[in-house]
């Protein structure tokens, strides 16, 4: 009975630990894998929408715990956790299912998935690059994977993309992701609202 009160007490100190910001993540990952299901239906249109609020929910876990003060390094790893199925294992499962049916869909996919989960590893072990007090990112963000993908795959419904292209596009900017591009960190969160809601307004116009 004391191991089962002392287990519940663990489980209730954790879940305090992840605090509103935690949860914000889980509903991230909710939609996220929403938008999986939605891409493994063919119903694209509830992919974009599951797609663009897991984006709404990954920005605002952020800025609530910083608004908060609820940031801890459990919170970075389950974000960091949750970005490779709400980005990469997402772009991978669009390249496969839809852009490069097959094989080469396969390998594409495979690619977007390792460059993603070494990107966020390498980014929890490096941090932030800080120049005369701006922070940066090494490399571009798992999330332009996601963004490429979809867009790739509105552009495709009205007009021919030979295989070729797609492939090189998703490859070149997978590798983008391992680069020492330097891209810089943005706490405008209306800014990255404002954007994803209008990629989704045309997206779902398209579609």
């Amino acid at each position: 009975m004391e191991s089962v009160v002392k287990s519940n007490s663990n489980i209730k100190t954790f879940l305090n630990q992840l605090g509103l910001a935690g949860f914000i993540s889980s509903l991230c990952l909710l939609s996220s894998w929403t938008a999986i299901v939605m891409c493994l239906n063919e119903q694209y249109k509830l992919m974009v929408i599951a797609a663009t609020v897991a984006f709404i929910f990954d920005a605002l876990d952020g800025y609530v715990a910083r608004k908060l003060n609820q940031e801890s390094e459990l919170g970075r790893k389950l974000d960091g956790m949750i970005d490779v199925v709400n980005y990469s294992l997402l772009a991978a499962i669009i390249t496969w299912k839809v852009l490069l049916p097959g094989i080469w869909g396969y390998i594409v996919g495979f690619i977007i998935l390792l460059t993603g989960i070494l990107r966020l590893i390498r980014f929890d072990n490096e941090g932030f690059i800080e120049i005369n007090k701006v922070k940066y990112y090494r490399g571009i963000l798992v999330c332009y994977l996601s963004l490429t993908a979809i867009t790739l795959l509105v552009i495709q419904k009205h007009f021919y993309i030979p295989v070729e292209i797609i492939g090189m596009i998703l490859v070149i900017v997978s590798i983008l992701q391992l680069s020492n591009i330097k891209t810089r960190k943005t706490g405008v969160l209306p800014f990255w609202m404002v954007l994803i809601l209008v990629l989704m307004v045309v997206s779902l116009l398209w579609l």
